[in-house]
């Protein structure tokens, strides 16, 4: 396994639908756990905006295989070191059972 490299915690966030005082659907997120979990940045393009340059930083994530992590709804967001990072795709790398990927990508 990969235990020496998960240095980072994660936290996932998935999303609850709770009704208030007046019935109406309430479409929060709640934490569901923290995980450890390798971090990896790439810089993965660029756009031009009003004569700038942005580029676009995505992360990859890997954790270590767990049932309801594998489990969780595109719409879910991780925490890693205060940053919010919003799900691309996740993965279940070989079909083992063994490590989760997660791309995710910072959004402002």
């Amino acid at each position: 396994m990969r235990a020496g490299r998960l240095r980072h915690k994660a936290q996932v966030f998935v999303p609850s639908s709770t009704t208030n005082d007046f019935g109406e659907v309430d479409a929060s997120f709640d934490l569901m756990g923290t995980y450890a979990c390798e971090l990896k940045s790439r810089v993965r393009r660029e756009m031009n905006e009003v004569q700038a340059k942005v580029s676009t930083t995505q992360y990859d994530l890997a954790f270590r295989y767990y049932a309801p992590l594998a489990a969780i709804p595109k719409q879910s967001y991780f925490i890693v070191e205060g940053v919010k990072l919003h799900i691309l795709s996740m993965a279940n790398d070989g079909l083992r059972n063994r490590m989760i990927l997660a791309r995710c990508e910072e959004r402002s």
